[in-house]
């Protein structure tokens, strides 16, 4: 009875196996770093297909011809553009080409798998609790900020500061980068020269900056506009230092390549 019982057990945990290995076969085509690098180039190629669409039709239109459909047909007269080739204007033939819609899918699909066959949690118990709470952190953040937006008084709109206040905190904030910089460099182990040449370049452009920025005066002020523009990227930069705060917890040493893949899909 103990020998059946063992040769149960072990024909079970083959027959497991045997099901992850065919799961995996089936997943590894679509988590293709290749794949990968095709979806972003073909997107690439589906936006500029779709900007010449719009000397022709209305941005809806085009919009809706390359996201209602799986498949869009581009006539070789898009390439064409009237006021660059006036005189051809009757090129005929066409071809089809996938829809903005169904590289998208295609990209999540290879995000996905990606991370099913090649990241796995790092954190266990009270490091995992805490990655977990600040990846729901990092994810209202961000969904705060971006609907925040939405009305004309969002926080999106104008800080809490004025602006003035902002460029004055914006140019403290390059001055304290560049001496960070400097400090590591200083501290870095003269084995890693690339790193400290790096820190250097850096270092030497932010105080730069910063010293160009003082010397101009009210003349280095870039306008509320593009201050506006400013404190929309600075809550972005926030919130992406969270989320990647979160994914260093979780992930640790792959944090940064989570973090792209979630942004990619973000965008998708």
């Amino acid at each position: 009875m103990a020998t059946s019982s063992l040769s149960n057990r072990a024909s079970a945990q083959t027959q497991s196996m045997t099901v992850i290995d065919i799961a995996k076969a089936i997943i590894a085509p679509l988590a293709s770093l290749k794949l990968t690098v095709f979806l972003l180039v073909l997107a690439v190629f589906i936006t500029f297909v779709a900007t010449l669409d719009q000397t022709r039709s209305d941005v809806y239109i085009v919009k809706m011809k390359h996201f209602d459909n799986l498949f869009v047909e581009v006539p070789f007269q898009t390439f064409f553009v009237p006021r660059w080739f006036p005189n051809h204007q009757n090129i005929p033939g066409s071809f089809y080409l996938p829809s903005g819609l169904s590289v998208l899918v295609l990209m999540l699909m290879n995000l996905s798998a990606a991370h099913l066959l090649r990241f796995r949690l790092q954190a266990k118990g009270k490091q995992l609790l805490i990655g977990l709470l600040a990846t729901g952190f990092a994810t209202f953040l961000t969904w705060a900020i971006i609907f925040s937006g939405q009305g004309g008084d969002g926080l999106q709109s104008s800080p809490p500061l004025s602006w003035q206040q902002l460029w004055i905190t914006m140019q403290m904030g390059v001055l304290s980068l560049g001496l960070g910089c400097i400090y590591a460099c200083v501290t870095m182990g003269k084995d890693r020269k690339i790193e400290r040449i790096m820190l250097g370049i850096s270092a030497a452009t932010l105080i730069a900056v910063f010293g160009g920025t003082m010397l101009l005066g009210e003349d280095a002020f870039i306008g509320d506009s593009a201050m506006r523009i400013l404190w929309q990227l600075i809550q972005a930069t926030v919130a992406a230092l969270v989320a990647y705060a979160a994914c260093v917890i979780l992930f640790r040493r792959k944090a940064g390549i989570v973090l792209l893949h979630l942004g990619q899909e973000l965008l998708s």
